[in-house]
């Protein structure tokens, strides 16, 4: 799955996050909506691009590997680090 057209396409979409501004979204709901699909994304970054095979939850650092800039600021769902899109 990692070599597929559909994860490079993924790959190519986080990295226009790189000058997306978050201030733009219009309202609470579209914000939560936003941020809640980035964070499903990273975790499916994560499993495809590391070849997780266990639980996430049972994978140490599972959440803080796999970071994207979106605009000027670094995200993880828990801690900030080096983007990697």
């Amino acid at each position: 799955m990692k070599t597929s057209d559909a994860f490079q396409e993924l790959r190519a979409a986080a990295a226009l996050l790189r000058s997306f501004d978050p201030g733009t979204l219009a309202d609470d709901p579209e914000r939560l909506a936003f941020w809640l699909n980035i964070y499903n994304v990273l975790a499916i970054h994560r499993v495809i691009a590391w070849r997780v095979r266990e639980p996430v939850m049972e994978t140490p650092t599972f959440f803080g590997v796999v970071p994207y800039r979106v605009g000027g600021h670094i995200f993880t769902p828990v801690t900030t680090g080096r983007s990697i899109v």
